[in-house]
């Protein structure tokens, strides 16, 4: 009798795992990151940090990279600045499992920027004065941190202004790696792109020199 109830328990107790795994799966935070943040831009011509301002002037972005040159009838004005914008859900489950730092990766942006997440001003790097660019602000390989204090449940909101000389270049670049994702992942995947990079130059210069 025993032995013949042992296959049987051992069938329960794989299902009971089997569900154990079902149900931690989907409760988990697996789902949560990354979060997608290529596509569905909108952009505004000048500063506006209100989406709902203005709204039917905010002309729509399928996906980066933004340029100037994807907008007509620019005003003609030495200096030029744009209002990129984009938001992103969140759910309560996910922050109250959140415990390491999240944030979006831009392969390059440039020139003058300032970044708005939930009506707080995080990074901006350049500075524009009296319709002059006083200090450039390009950069390459930008993890942007999203710091966990302005984290919200539903909605959260992110503002990218952009602003150099007219005849210069402008843009906010990405790819499928513009993401928002752990700052680790991110970190990780720009360390091995500068490790190809640089193997790739080692191999070149090498064949260069046979």
């Amino acid at each position: 009798m025993n032995l013949g109830k042992k296959p049987a328990l051992i069938i329960a107790n794989f299902y009971l795992r089997f569900l154990y795994f079902i149900i931690y799966f989907c409760t988990s935070s697996i789902f949560s990151f990354p979060i997608p943040f290529y596509e569905n831009w909108k952009v505004f011509v000048g500063k506006n940090l209100n989406y709902s301002n203005h709204s039917n002037e905010w002309i729509n972005i399928p996906s980066l990279t933004f340029r100037p040159s994807q907008i007509q009838n620019l005003p003609q004005t030495a200096v030029l600045s744009f209002t990129l914008y984009k938001d992103f859900e969140l759910s309560k489950s996910t922050l109250d499992k959140l415990e390491r730092d999240i944030g979006i990766y831009f392969p390059f942006i440039t020139n003058v920027y300032e970044i708005y997440f939930n009506d707080e001003k995080i990074d901006s790097k350049g500075k524009v004065e009296t319709d002059q660019v006083i200090e450039n602000g390009t950069y390459a390989g930008y993890i942007l941190l999203l710091p966990r204090r302005l984290l919200r449940e539903g909605k959260n909101e992110v503002y990218v202004v952009l602003a150099g000389w007219k005849d210069e270049e402008i843009a906010l670049y990405g790819n499928d790696d513009t993401r928002i994702d752990y700052i680790s992942n991110h970190e990780q995947e720009n360390s091995e792109i500068i490790n190809i990079v640089l193997l790739s130059l080692y191999i070149f210069t090498g064949i260069y020199h046979l």
